[in-house]
C-alpha cells in the first residue's frame, strides 16, 4: 500500500510526499511527540482509495479508479533539526490519522459542516475550521499525475487538503474532526 499527500493544491509530481506505511493510524490514538521534533501541525485531508489498479489516467476516466472516500489529519513536524532531511517532516510513525468509515464522493459532501476543532485543554475548545473538500476535478487531476509516474494499485491512497491553513498543536492539546450534530469523526491527543 502506498500512500501519497500533500499539502497543497498539486501542480507537479514533487509537490507530493510518498509516504510508508507505518504513518498511518486510527482515530482515539495518543500522538507522542519526538524529541526531535519542535511542535506539530496538522492539515485535515480528504482521502482518496483506489478501487482498480492503473497507470496513465486519462482525466475523463479518473473517476473510475477510486471507490470511496474518507477524512484524516496528516501531522507535521512545525520544525526538525538541520541534520535531518526535509522528508522527515511528514514521514514519521503514526502521522497519518484516518477516520475509519469510507463513503462515496456524494455522501461525504452531503454531511453539513464538516470542520475540525482544536481541543486546547479538555474543557476550552478553540474555534471551528471548516473543510473545504476538493472538487471531483481536483480529485481527477491528482490521479492522473500521480499515475503517471507511479502504478496505482488497489488499496492505495491519495491524500489532498480540506482545508488551506495547518492547525498548530502542542503537547496535552487535542483535535478533533465533527460532522453533522457534532458526530465525532477523528479524535487524537498530542502527549
Amino acid at each position: 500500500m502506498k500512500l501519497f499527500s500533500t499539502w497543497q493544491l498539486p501542480v507537479g509530481i514533487g509537490d507530493f510526499a510518498l509516504r510508508a506505511d507505518n504513518v498511518l493510524s486510527n482515530s482515539g490514538k495518543d500522538f507522542y511527540r519526538p524529541d526531535w521534533m519542535e511542535g506539530v501541525e496538522a492539515l485535515p485531508m480528504l482521502v482518496v482509495r483506489i478501487g482498480k489498479v492503473a497507470k496513465c489516467i486519462e482525466e475523463q476516466f479518473a473517476d473510475r479508479y477510486y471507490d470511496r472516500l474518507s477524512l484524516a489529519f496528516s501531522l507535521r513536524a512545525s520544525r526538525i533539526d538541520d541534520n535531518l532531511p526535509e522528508a522527515m517532516r511528514e514521514n514519521f510513525d503514526g502521522s497519518f490519522v484516518r477516520w475509519s468509515q469510507w463513503v462515496g464522493y456524494d455522501d461525504l459532501v452531503d454531511r453539513d459542516r464538516l470542520s475540525a476543532v482544536r481541543m486546547v485543554t479538555p474543557q476550552q475548545l478553540d474555534t471551528e475550521v471548516p473543510l473545504i473538500l476538493p472538487a471531483k476535478e481536483t480529485i481527477s487531476k491528482a490521479l492522473v499525475l500521480v499515475s503517471r509516474y507511479y502504478l496505482l494499485k488497489i488499496g492505495d491512497l491519495i491524500a489532498l487538503p480540506a482545508a488551506t491553513v495547518p492547525i498548530s498543536l502542542e503537547r496535552e492539546q487535542g483535535l478533533f474532526m465533527v460532522g453533522r450534530d457534532n458526530e465525532e469523526l477523528i479524535f487524537l491527543r498530542i502527549k
